[in-house]
């Protein structure tokens, strides 16, 4: 049955669907699209599929069935959560209205709206979630699963190797359920009857095991232990792999399906969480070595899309990440997978780097809703004021408003786990150690001063009426990047990285947060921690305010043009050589690797160094410091004779 469900699938990828990946070889005469970036495969791999001109009932009913579901219930249950989506919306207008109680027109226009929205959503839900529907479908989607990773592992001849457990560990001889699995890492040479699959496949599978932990939890927690192994399988081989999953986000709804094996947080979290799933999640094999760095390869990757929405998306998908890596960093095995992630410099520089950007990016569109907000909400304070607006006035404020409250709570909370992420991350000192590479530090101290900035610096501007709703909880969070602070204290460079940032640094704001804030809060310990890191910062602001009234006008082909600072490490870019400090365009190779003024491919081992530059500038320094020591000096000496 597994041979003629292959041969009916390369006929299928003939039919004019996506293939899974874009090294498909062309199918029964027909040629494969996709991206140019995945690997090419094999001479034995580039030949085309051959295809049979019979198939037996079985694959004719497994694919009949599949086609079914992916023409009628898959984008049933997309219409089902736009439904849900439309409902939240009128839910928050109809919620506003009312307590406005100016309004009684539109509210009773939005109340017959949810009604009729709702009797929609249950006629979906009644056939969507009937039992045994939706449960033959979770199984023969579990089936598909199983046939796409056997036909990985027997392209990779992984399968010679022997039968393995489902969560990918070997097999006991005789062992009911246990089956081929490809082995970690993937090779570069993606099968062929893999690569021919129409992309519907995989995906249809993904969605309904995601809409089932949404809707129809019971149907997951009726799974076996080997089910849920095998599902946690598929997530694992599939989310690292992007040169196999042409689409970024069909990997991307991976993340949704592993997020269902976190325990749930709080009572306010989304979806369901089973503790079944989450003792599935801390036994298995292969998700403990290849999981972690997984998810932060993904995170990395979801960067570069391609898509209009992918900037919006992007933020709920690492939220999955990011809530998976919490919790598998409790475990102590994942712990270890994680902190040797860390070790491949590549990978976990490059995730380091967009956490730190996503911190600084979601907190200020947070501080800037939360804004917005409290104007809101001081207008209505205003009865008069706000009595004497218009109809259209009011219209245009209250939608400002709803604007406001959805995505200062969304980048707020978003903000929130980014920050307690590296909190808790920098509590090893291992990852300590990585977070202070050349490459990163200066973004390190960026970061937190930022954040220093947004939550002590701009005061009364914040105080919304409830702050819970939006997930703003600014004392804590301060704690926390305070701790944060304290766990970078001990690297000598860090403080004078701290002070270098002229944007956000202000030694004032460290003495505020002390004396409003963390005294009362703040571990003893840590706290003198803390102050002592803001009287060092204190003292390099002076010196480095005095080097630079010194240093006067520095040169222009002596300052970097992207920090405008004084280049202390130049180095030339090969396309459009340029000369440029060495730690700034390694950051921003971090994001993006390419020339920044020619936009050429660009990596770290590309640069060019300049060390008879580099030695120009240093005399340059010590001639102008030198000079105004003399100065200093000879100014010194004259008080003395006037005296």
């Amino acid at each position: 049955a597994a041979a003629a469900a292959a041969a009916a699938a390369a006929a299928a990828a003939a039919g004019g669907d996506a293939p899974m990946s874009s090294s498909a070889p062309a199918a029964a005469g027909g040629s494969a699209g996709g991206s140019s970036s995945a690997p090419a495969l094999s001479e034995e791999s580039q030949e085309s599929l051959t295809v049979s001109t019979s198939f037996g009932t079985i694959s004719e009913f497994y694919f009949m069935s599949l086609r079914a579901l992916h023409a009628g219930a898959v984008p049933a249950f997309k219409r089902l959560g736009q439904l849900d989506q439309q409902a939240s919306r009128l839910y928050a207008e109809l919620r506003t209205l009312q307590k406005t109680g100016d309004n009684p027109a539109g509210v009773a226009e939005l109340e017959e709206a949810m009604e009729k929205l709702t009797s929609q959503r249950l006629c979906f839900e009644a056939h969507l979630l009937d039992p045994d529907f939706s449960g033959q479908a979770l199984r023969l989607y579990l089936l598909t699963m199983a046939w796409l990773l056997r036909l990985v592992a027997e392209g990779q001849s992984a399968a010679a190797g022997g039968l393995k457990c489902p969560d990918g560990s070997p097999a006991p001889a005789g062992m009911a359920g246990a089956l081929p699995l490809p082995t970690l890492p993937l090779p570069a040479v993606v099968p062929k009857l893999f690569a021919a699959q129409p992309e519907h496949v995989m995906e249809d599978a993904v969605l309904w095991v995601k809409n089932l932990g949404r809707y129809e939890h019971a149907q997951l927690e009726a799974l076996s232990e080997q089910q849920l192994q095998l599902l946690l399988t598929f997530c694992t081989v599939f989310l690292g792999q992007k040169t196999y999953i042409n689409n970024p986000f069909l990997r991307a709804h991976l993340t949704e399906v592993l997020v269902l094996f976190v325990p749930k947080k709080d009572s306010g979290a989304t979806g369901y969480r089973s503790s079944k799933m989450a003792s599935v999640l801390a036994g298995h094999t292969l998700a403990r070595q290849y999981l972690a760095p997984y998810l932060m390869t993904f995170f990395v990757d979801i960067e570069f899309s391609g898509s209009h929405a992918g900037f919006y998306d992007k933020f709920t998908y690492r939220q999955n990440c990011l809530r998976t890596l919490e919790h598998i960093w409790t475990i102590p095995h994942f712990r270890k997978s994680i902190v040797d992630a860390a070790e491949d410099p590549v990978r976990f520089e490059s995730f380091a780097n967009f956490v730190l950007n996503d911190v600084i990016f979601s907190l200020d569109e947070g501080i800037k809703n939360l804004a917005k907000i409290r104007q809101v909400e001081l207008m209505q304070r205003d009865v008069s004021g706000w009595g004497a607006m218009g109809a259209e006035e009011k219209k245009d404020k209250l939608a400002e408003l709803r604007a406001a409250e959805g995505q200062g709570g969304y980048y707020v909370q978003m903000a929130n786990e980014l920050v307690h992420m590296v909190n808790y991350m920098t509590e090893d000192p291992r990852l300590v150690a990585v977070f202070m590479r050349a490459t990163l530090r200066q973004r390190v101290a960026t970061m937190l001063s930022c954040c220093l900035h947004n939550l002590v610096g701009r005061g009364v501007e914040l105080k919304v009426a409830e702050p819970e709703k939006y997930h703003f909880e600014p004392r804590n969070l301060l704690l926390e990047v305070a701790e944060t602070f304290v766990h970078f204290a001990d690297d000598p460079e860090f403080p004078a990285a701290i002070v270098l940032d002229e944007r956000f640094y202000d030694h004032e704001l460290f003495r505020k947060a002390v004396n409003r804030v963390l005294r009362p809060m703040m571990k003893e310990k840590d706290l003198k921690v803390f102050e002592s890191l803001a009287l060092k910062c204190q003292e390099l602001g002076q010196n480095a305010q005095q080097e630079e009234e010194d240093l006067g006008d520095i040169p222009d082909e002596f300052l970097c043009p992207i920090t405008s600072v004084l280049m202390l490490d130049p180095v030339m870019l090969p396309t459009s050589k340029q000369m440029i400090s060495r730690a700034a365009i390694t950051r921003a190779l971090l994001s993006d690797p390419i020339d920044p003024f020619s936009r050429a491919k660009l990596t770290v081992d590309m640069l060019v160094p300049q060390p008879e530059l580099a030695q120009q500038i240093r005399e340059w320094k010590e001639g102008r410091l030198a000079k105004a020591r003399a100065a200093k000096l000879q100014g010194a000496e004259k008080m003395e004779v006037d005296e």
